[in-house]
């Protein structure tokens, strides 16, 4: 979906497209929360909320520090019943505790941006096309 569109790829269009087809059933976008308390900063952010819930995957013992522009964004957002996220089409925010290595797509980026490995952090074939198609080197 995202590489037919032409131009730059941005969530909130490919959210509208999906719920475009989806109607009234729920749709939920899955994010780290490294990528969550970056939310503010992507384009057209506050729209996300009309497209879809927000499933925000947590390390044990990780700790959401959120930007003043989201905080003001998220009350009466937050659910801890995550069937909550089955009744309605979107505009909730869950957090998952996942029991996962501490790897991010952050941290997998910046090892290559650096010229580091990501190696034993995303599966082989992953990094094949990561390096097939020369993505997050520095410039």
């Amino acid at each position: 979906r995202e590489l037919k569109r032409p131009g730059p790829s941005y969530m909130v269009d490919t959210l509208a497209s999906l719920r475009a087809e989806a109607g009234t059933e729920p749709l939920c976008l899955i994010v780290g929360l490294d990528a969550f308390q970056g939310l503010n900063r992507w384009h057209r952010w506050r729209e996300l909320f009309d497209l879809a819930h927000i499933l925000v995957m947590r390390r044990p013992g990780s700790a959401a520090a959120l930007a003043e522009a989201l905080s003001a964004e998220l009350p009466g957002r937050f659910t801890a019943d995550a069937g909550a996220l089955r009744r309605k089409p979107c505009g909730l925010i869950y957090f998952a505790e996942v029991t996962q290595l501490d790897i991010s797509a952050t941290r997998i980026r910046g090892a290559i941006a650096a010229g580091g490995s990501a190696r034993y952090l995303t599966p082989d074939p992953v990094l094949r096309l990561i390096r097939g198609l020369d993505l997050y080197r520095a410039s």
